[in-house]
């Protein structure tokens, strides 16, 4: 996928601020400008049909592809677990190269290539794991309720608020037919889906960064010592993660420079007038995040790495939608922040204990476009210890 991926970032820009395109039979509404992708995203409460149809492959009925961690089970990463994220990957390589090749559109063609042989084993992988959650889960709340019957009898004061989301979820499908087992399922792959592969990518990019711009990898460095003290060897606390906010900015300059979803799709649900033109309801329309990210009419010298763009004076000059990491509108990602919180969080340990470094330039990276943004060549560090003392 990098051809596409070069493609897209070369061309797209040079036909601001929207376009038509062909995808063999299906036509693409392109769009950049920020105010059109304002209007598109306000008035598209659904995903396309595009990404109904390639991503249901992998992610099934769930939230992703629906009409418009946090499991609370441990998943064994040195087993179950090593398989399932290695299915995520493969599965989301095949569906993202599916969908740019029209003539793997058909079921009745691609249920006979070896893509789609390799998909259903990456889907059997992936249920199994999370059918196994299912079962576990419901298991310990088996025993919970005769634990809390027998509480009862000792008054036993309960905080019924503080259950992890797949309790929840499992209370859903016991309480209305319309949402099974298999609904359940679904919403469980998307949850460690989104919170693994996006987040994780985005952090490597972070991290790279820093390698590369030593100068600024020592100011979040001397932000941190700032909180939590040049003689400390606390950990990180929740308290402190609003105080980072250069660590924040630097963040943000990631995932403006290296868009982790790099492009998505999105379907009006009412025509859309702009200016001599209407984009059609039902239409698929695309918004290549990265492009309208690296759009030198919006940022000056937008190939440079400059968290400085992200102070609140500078945030008040730009259009609301000329940002966009993690969509916006009516589906927008839900995970924003908590990912920012992860993501201090993480980098808080890392950057207290370790330095970065990198001798890759940071002007011949080559990408390739999936579920998420893919660096060729992977993301070259090497780490070295601070050689200061900390509790772990």
């Amino acid at each position: 996928m990098e051809d596409i991926a070069h493609l897209l970032m070369e061309k797209i820009p040079k036909y601001y601020p929207m376009f038509r395109v062909w995808l063999g039979p299906i036509p693409l509404i392109v769009v950049i400008e920020p105010e059109i992708i304002q209007k598109v995203l306000v008035q598209s409460l659904e995903k396309s049909w595009f990404v109904k149809k390639f991503a249901s492959d992998m992610a099934g009925d769930s939230i992703l592809t629906s009409k418009g961690s946090t499991m609370g089970v441990d998943i064994d990463i040195h087993n179950d677990g090593i398989s399932y994220f290695h299915a995520i990957q493969s599965g989301f390589h095949l569906a993202f190269d599916r969908g740019f090749r029209p003539w793997k559109h058909p079921d009745i063609i691609y249920n006979l290539t070896e893509d789609s042989k390799k998909m259903r084993e990456n889907r059997k992988i992936i249920n199994g794991l999370t059918s196994k959650i299912i079962s576990e889960k419901r298991n310990k709340q088996k025993n919970f309720r005769i634990n809390d019957s027998l509480n009862e009898n000792n008054n036993t004061v309960k905080n019924t608020f503080q259950k992890p989301l797949l309790d929840y979820l499992i209370d859903i499908t016991e309480n209305s037919t319309k949402f099974t087992d298999e609904h359940l399922r679904d919403e469980i792959n998307l949850i460690i889906i989104a919170g693994y592969e996006t987040t994780a990518n985005a952090l490597s990019f972070v991290l790279l960064n820093l390698a590369a711009h030593k100068d600024i990898q020592q100011k979040v460095y001397d932000e941190l010592q700032i909180i939590l003290g040049k003689d400390s060897s606390r950990m990180i606390e929740l308290y402190d993660l609003p105080k980072l906010t250069y660590m924040e900015m630097v963040i943000k300059e990631t995932l403006r420079l290296y868009t982790t979803v790099p492009l998505i799709l999105r379907q009006p649900t009412t025509d859309i007038k702009i200016g001599d033109y209407i984009i059609p309801k039902g239409c698929t329309c695309v918004i290549p995040i990265i492009c309208l990210h690296r759009d030198e009419k919006i940022w000056e010298n937008p190939l440079k790495f400059d968290p400085e763009r992200f102070t609140p004076q500078n945030i008040k000059t730009r259009h609301p939608y000329a940002y966009i990491p993690f969509s916006n509108g009516p589906r927008n990602c839900i995970g924003d922040k908590y990912a920012m919180l992860f993501m201090k969080t993480l980098l808080s340990i890392l950057l207290t204990r370790f330095e970065f470094h990198t001798h890759l330039k940071m002007n011949e990276l080559k990408f390739q476009f999936e579920l998420s943004l893919k660096l060729v060549g992977g993301h070259q560090v090497r780490i070295t210890p601070r050689n200061v003392k900390h509790e772990i």
